[in-house]
């Protein structure tokens, strides 16, 4: 992912890490693309954190309108019950890209999978999970409802799994 996001514009100074965790992907970015600033949010508290994180009820990004040049979310909005919301919010607050990593599906099979990978990867830490994988036909009708217009599409390698974790750089209209 580190990869992915550090190819992003140069001219980029100030980045907003939505549902951040403990802000490693954050940490990373900086630590790779000298100038950048990351910011995180997160709807839950970590006792150690490697960015500045902030608190928010999920729905509600704290921030003014254009306050950041590039808003992230790395396997977060499939934790939403309405991912809408929280795109128009990361659209709101960024001045030009939004980019998205998360997971898609091709069928019940596939859902089936990645159901069990978030259950097992997330629940015993307390996180909840909503379950909601959208299809790529599903993502673009999102992007487009919030005003979202996609600038790239690629899929994440981590090997026969690759398909099922798109990664979206999206412009802000």
């Amino acid at each position: 992912m580190i990869e992915h996001l550090s190819g992003l514009p140069r001219d980029a100074s100030t980045m907003l890490d939505v549902g951040c965790g403990d802000g490693a992907v954050g940490a990373a970015m900086m630590e790779r693309c000298g100038g950048l600033t990351v910011t995180g949010i997160e709807v839950q508290e970590f006792p150690e954190t490697q960015i500045p994180i902030r608190l928010y009820d999920g729905t509600r990004i704290p921030f003014p309108d254009a306050s950041f040049d590039i808003v992230t979310a790395t396997d977060v909005l499939h934790h939403t019950a309405d991912m809408r919301v929280i795109l128009r919010e990361m659209a709101r607050v960024s001045r030009k890209w939004v980019i998205i990593k998360d997971h898609t599906v091709y069928g019940l099979p596939s859902r089936l999978w990645i159901s069990a990978i978030d259950f097992v990867t997330n629940v015993p830490f307390g996180i909840p999970c909503e379950y909601n994988y959208p299809t790529l036909d599903e993502w673009h009708a999102h992007f487009e409802a919030v005003g979202l217009r996609i600038a790239s599409q690629e899929f994440l390698d981590i090997g026969p799994g690759s398909r099922f974790h798109p990664i979206f750089k999206l412009e802000v209209a």
